[in-house]
């Protein structure tokens, strides 16, 4: 069964947050790079879908949460909608995979108080809930500076919704290279192909590097040298 995580009561004078993503590794990831630090961040609880982090909200109090877009059940805009209705004092930050403008203003329009891409840095996240905190709304500065012409390799460019980058990454999991040198390969740390990854099984709906090949190929998605 689905399970949510309480963490212990935290000093008062840190910044309450509580992460929710489906994906285990990358919630604990997360939690471990956030905790702590010259912010004082203290995580408060852990979620896998949009209704245990509102199911959450009313025991924990958080300041700020980390809210993943894409999940099973509740997705992350109805839960942010469904968090700002009852917690307007609570501050949301969406994390994506992609930096499709109409998105990022219908997260925004839904309540949200910043939209990152999740190839964001520790540094980016920890600045970014300083950042929403202090009342401002905070986005991906790529996503900011160019919202009429977003970065070529996050467009949709399939039926899955797959994105340039992704296609890339696949083709090269086609010929056998492990994430760590496709990271190398595309100048990515390891964790942004993790990321990219763990999207692609999503939008492919499948749970091995090889059946996420094969069902491309079918697609025609990608095409073996």
């Amino acid at each position: 069964m689905p399970t949510s995580t309480v963490a212990r009561t935290p000093k008062p004078s840190g910044i309450r947050l509580l992460v929710v993503d489906d994906h285990p590794i990358f919630r604990a990831g997360l939690c471990e790079e956030l905790a702590g630090g010259a912010e004082a961040i203290e995580i408060v609880g852990q979620a896998e879908n949009g209704q245990q982090a509102y199911d959450l909200i009313a025991a924990l109090e958080p300041d700020v949460v980390l809210l993943d877009c894409h999940m099973p059940g509740i997705p992350g805009l109805q839960a942010t909608q469904m968090i700002k209705a009852d917690f307007p004092k609570t501050k949301i930050i969406v994390l994506s995979a992609t930096a499709e403008i109409d998105r990022v203003r219908t997260v925004l329009k839904a309540g949200a108080n910043g939209y990152l891409l999740k190839t964001a840095t520790t540094p980016e996240l920890r600045q970014a809930i300083l950042t929403v905190l202090s009342g401002t709304t905070v986005i991906t500065p790529s996503i900011a500076l160019f919202p009429e012409n977003p970065d070529p390799s996050a467009q949709v460019v399939n039926s899955f919704g797959l994105t340039k980058r992704e296609i890339q990454i696949l083709e090269l999991a086609a010929r056998g290279i492990t994430n760590k040198n496709i990271g190398e390969n595309l100048n990515l740390s390891n964790r942004t192909i993790e990321v990219h990854m763990h999207n692609i099984f999503m939008k492919l709906d499948v749970s091995s590097r090889t059946e996420a090949v094969t069902k491309a190929i079918r697609d025609r998605s990608i095409q073996l040298p």
